[in-house]
């Protein structure tokens, strides 16, 4: 056994099988880490460790390691934590100019190599991108327990990056959902790379460039770029004006998806208050309109944008076409 001296915060299990904070043990240590401690009648429980003063109450309190499966639970959380140290993931840093030379090797790669492949390779390197996005996606479910301590609720599908996940996985299985492949190809593209490129949620935790959190996260967002920039270039579908209505119901019904989470996952529980504003549809994300009007200004603007922005991509994805149908001509 391993006997340590440590700051914690003790998260006591409740009766309704949730965790409230119980007791403050404050104690001598300068890292972050969990571990497990047998405290009063309770079995072992998780506590975390901070260099911070919570509470004047000083107390001795004995931590120990024990041998055998509990120890897994320590190491994983220490592996996934995440980390601080002079390093910090910021915009535009050294760091995040890396992740995006890393993802624009990554796009070019894949793009050359399937220049020259028939079409099964590129459908199935396409099928490929998105199993692997939406397998990203769903890990992180299982890892957030030892990441961050608990599962992240803001990670739900409700932000239009993680719902465009999703559909985009579902539209290459079920028959219903792929009548509109395209427009959650496009409306994925154009999310994640936006967020690839101001990583404003990794940003916020000021954490070091290799944590989990970091690499999870543009992981995710890299793989969802290039699954729909692949779609766009290689997949089997036709960029028509007449169809661009169907962008536009996918962006109503996002809207709509993203205020019922709102709804449901916003307000005070267990002495807690949460509060999420998905999609932007309550707030804009930079706060330049007033709490009282944004409301009633993202919901409509956020679809402008977004249409706007499938435009675009439909504008230069008919204008390759064309290029390549007069290449094949002559």
């Amino acid at each position: 056994d391993l006997v340590i001296n440590a700051i914690v915060w003790v998260q006591v299990p409740s009766s309704a099988g949730k965790f409230k904070y119980d007791k403050y043990y404050e104690m001598q240590y300068l890292s972050y880490f969990l571990v497990f401690i047998r405290c009063q009648n309770f079995k072992y429980i998780s506590v975390i460790v901070s260099p911070y003063n919570f509470t004047p109450l000083f107390t001795h309190l004995k931590l120990t390691f024990r041998k055998g499966g509990n120890i897994m639970y320590a190491m994983l959380s220490n592996l996934l934590e995440d980390k601080k140290g002079e390093l910090t993931f910021t915009c535009f840093g050294a760091w995040h100019l890396c992740y995006i030379l890393a993802l624009a090797i990554l796009l070019f790669g894949v793009i050359f190599y399937l220049k020259s492949k028939n079409e099964s390779t590129r459908q199935k390197a396409i099928r490929l991108s998105i199993h692997c996005a939406f397998a990203v996606y769903i890990a992180d479910f299982f890892l957030m327990p030892f990441a961050y301590g608990e599962i992240d609720v803001e990670k739900l599908p409700f932000h239009i990056c993680t719902a465009m996940c999703v559909m985009c996985f579902l539209s290459r299985h079920n028959s219903f959902f792929e009548k509109f492949r395209l427009q959650f190809a496009v409306l994925g593209l154009i999310s994640n790379l936006v967020y690839f490129i101001y990583p404003a949620g990794v940003m916020w935790y000021q954490i070091h460039p290799l944590s989990y959190r970091v690499i999870q996260t543009l992981l995710f967002h890299g793989l969802m770029t290039v699954y729909g920039l692949l779609v766009v270039i290689y997949d089997d579908v036709d960029f028509e004006w007449k169809s661009c209505y169907k962008d536009v119901i996918v962006l109503v019904l996002m809207t709509l998806w993203a205020l019922l989470g709102n709804a449901l996952y916003t307000g005070t529980a267990h002495g807690q208050t949460y509060y999420f504003n998905w999609f932007f549809v309550l707030r804009d994300p930079f706060y330049m309109f007033p709490e009282h009007i944004a409301r009633f200004i993202m919901p409509p603007l956020n679809i402008a944008v977004f249409f706007a922005a499938d435009l675009l991509v439909y504008a230069i994805a008919k204008s390759n076409s064309r290029c390549c149908k007069k290449n094949y001509d002559k």
